[in-house]
Parts: structure tokens; C-alpha cells; sequence
């Protein structure tokens, strides 16, 4: 039997165009399906600040948005079980930074009660997440 690339009879060459096409197909199925895990439940606009603080720290995140929606780690959760919910994930990760990501749009007051809440539990330093100015 006569083989391609030479008289022996092995191959000298590999096709890879199946390897190809199965990677970009691979490739099309994570950008399609990668919005699906990222999770978003209240968006925000941070407002813009000259220092925006570092969110690389661990940190437990409260998300304000505009007419009392609140979200603990990207859970929603009404502001009756705002208290029992930071008290929880303050007790099951031991961490005492608390990071408040208010929208531009939201209440004083609003604001003003994650920080009351935060204090009464024992949070051991607050920040707000902004966008830098510029």
C-alpha cells in the first residue's frame, strides 16, 4: 500500500484541522455561556471618587441600589434580614471589613443604615467602593 509522504509506509505529518475546529467551537461556548456565570443581582453606578478603594482585600460587600434593594455578597436580601445576613457571613468567614458598594442614585438614609448596622455589629473598618476620577 502506498502511504503519503514517502516509501516506508509511515505518515510524516499530523492533521490538525479537528483539533482546530473542536478548540474554536470550545472557544465559542465559553464566550456565549460566560455572562451566565457572572452574577449580578443589583447593579450599581459608583459614583467617582479621587481614591477609590482597594476591593482586592477580603471583604464582605453590601450593594445599595436606589429604592431599599439590597444585596449581601451578591445575595439579595430584603433590609429586615440585612442584619441576620452580615451577622451570618461576618460569623462563617471571620471578616471584619466591610465594603459598602452604594449606587450614586441612593438615599443618604439607605446608605446611613448599612453603616449603623455595620458598626453595631462589630465591623472593624467600612469603606465605599468608587469609581477613580478621571
Amino acid at each position: 500500500m502506498n502511504f503519503p509522504g514517502g516509501s516506508s509506509g509511515h505518515l510524516s505529518g499530523i492533521n490538525v484541522t479537528p483539533l482546530v475546529d473542536v478548540s474554536l467551537v470550545l472557544v465559542l461556548i465559553f464566550l456565549v455561556s460566560s455572562p451566565f456565570f457572572v452574577k449580578t443581582l443589583v447593579p450599581v453606578d459608583l459614583p467617582k471618587a479621587s481614591s477609590a478603594a482597594a476591593e482586592d482585600q477580603k471583604n464582605i460587600t453590601v450593594s445599595v441600589a436606589p429604592g431599599e434593594s439590597y444585596s449581601v455578597n451578591e445575595t439579595a436580601v430584603q433590609k429586615s434580614g440585612l442584619a441576620q445576613e452580615l451577622q451570618k457571613q461576618m460569623k462563617n468567614s471571620s471578616i471584619s471589613f466591610l465594603l459598602i458598594r452604594a449606587d450614586e442614585r441612593a438615599s443618604h438614609g439607605e446608605v446611613e443604615d448599612v453603616m449603623k448596622i455595620g458598626k453595631k455589629l462589630g465591623f472593624q473598618r467600612i469603606a465605599f467602593a468608587t469609581y477613580p476620577k478621571g
